[in-house]
């Protein structure tokens, strides 16, 4: 039997298309003050084949996951307006909703969709939004994400990051058999997608400035080093020996990474790779360094 076990989880993630099958990070924090809403389900209206996923269900359960949101159970929403002129607000104030979201999803050009919605608040009875969510058919679930982000930051002044992905790593296997994944995924864990396998310990994924790139560390040459792999390819390679001593400092860090990817071809030019390097925070790689020194010894004593 497979075991997973989640190794690094990162907050920063960035926009992505999806993929394939989920991993759970379904992580929610109990929050007593949580923001009451319901997501009413947004029928397909249209002549194409249905969307893959339940746009709606999407929605809430980001919603849901964040922390700031409690929202209403779909088996007893029995109303089911799909635009906000239809919307008896005194039958969801007396349900205890602060806030709804209705809609439907229609066809657009090119087999495609579009995700009408409207996000009304129920005691002001008032439309905070009402917008149209442009969505690929077989990428409906990102905008799902989109529109939950939209949600989140018109309510609480503060941008989502559903729509977006993370980094971790994987062991499976006991003993010799052990095998290492670097992978990425959509912010709830769905669409999974593995970028390097080894059977040798990965650690401390990190993503470049502008999300095409992370750099990781692998002892799979027998020593802690710095790995850069490529998002859209999956092409990667050494980014530099990994300093271990304050010596060199960070600067020295991102010049030999970016001198090393250059003659590797991952990134074309010398210069482009380094600028994309340099904004990284100086906190990050010094961490990165860190975690790698600390876990050099207990390699070449044979540890895992």
């Amino acid at each position: 039997m497979r075991n997973l076990l989640l190794s690094c989880l990162l907050g920063l993630a960035l926009p992505f298309q999806a993929m394939a099958q989920s991993l759970d990070a379904g992580v929610v924090i109990g929050n007593e003050s949580a923001l009451s809403i319901a997501i009413v389900p947004m029928p397909y209206e249209g002549s194409n084949a249905k969307p893959e996923f339940d746009v709606a269900s999407v929605i809430r359960n980001n919603l849901n996951r964040s922390g700031q949101f409690r929202s209403m159970d779909v088996a007893t929403i029995t109303d089911k307006p799909t635009q906000g002129s239809d919307v008896s607000y005194a039958s969801w104030k007396k349900l205890k909703q602060d806030f709804l979201v209705v809609g439907k999803v229609v066809d657009a050009a090119d087999g495609n969709f579009s995700i009408e919605y409207e996000l009304l608040d129920v005691a002001k009875q008032q439309n905070l939004l009402s917008m149209k969510m442009p969505a690929r058919s077989k990428n409906i679930r990102r905008s799902a994400h989109q529109v939950a982000d939209q949600i989140y930051e018109k309510i609480l002044g503060v941008r989502g990051a559903f729509d977006t992905r993370i980094a971790y790593v994987t062991a499976s296997g006991v003993g010799q058999s052990i095998e290492y994944r670097l992978m990425v995924a959509d912010s709830d864990g769905f669409n999974p997608q593995t970028l390097v396998r080894s059977r040798e310990p990965l650690l401390s994924p990190a993503w470049s400035p502008d999300g095409q790139r992370i750099a990781y560390v692998s002892f799979q040459k027998g020593s802690s080093a710095v790995y850069i792999v490529e998002l859209a390819t999956g092409v990667g390679a050494a980014a530099g020996a990994l300093i271990t001593s304050a010596a060199g400092g960070v600067t020295s860090v991102h010049q030999r990474a970016a001198a090393r990817v250059g003659v590797e071809r991952i990134a074309g030019r010398l210069d482009e790779f380094a600028g994309l390097l340099r904004p990284a925070p100086a906190s990050s790689i010094a961490e990165l360094e860190a975690r790698a020194a600390a876990a050099a010894p207990k390699r070449a004593r044979g540890v895992r």
